[in-house]
């Protein structure tokens, strides 16, 4: 049995989700829409968060660092295809 918490599930790719023996194509994309969508919720709440203490300064640096983040994750699900 695999023992994997919310933020390693959260960089999942398709090639992890197939190692861990889910064989279906459906049940990994429904996975890796529903990560995709914790991702972009987690940075919504940061931006939410930001914008309401009025550091405006710091909302690029976050959205700078998440976009990397959320590309580096979409890439490794890309290259995981080739």
């Amino acid at each position: 049995m695999h023992q994997i918490d919310l933020a390693t599930f959260l960089t999942l790719t398709d090639q992890d989700l197939k190692d861990l023996g889910i064989s279906t194509f459906g049940a990994r994309r429904k996975m890796l829409t529903a990560i995709a969508g914790q991702l972009s919720a987690i940075v919504a709440t940061l931006l939410r968060e930001i914008l309401v203490h009025g550091q405006v300064t710091i909302i690029f640096v976050v959205s700078v660092c998440l976009s990397v983040y959320l590309f580096v994750c979409l890439w490794r699900v890309f290259l995981s295809r080739l």
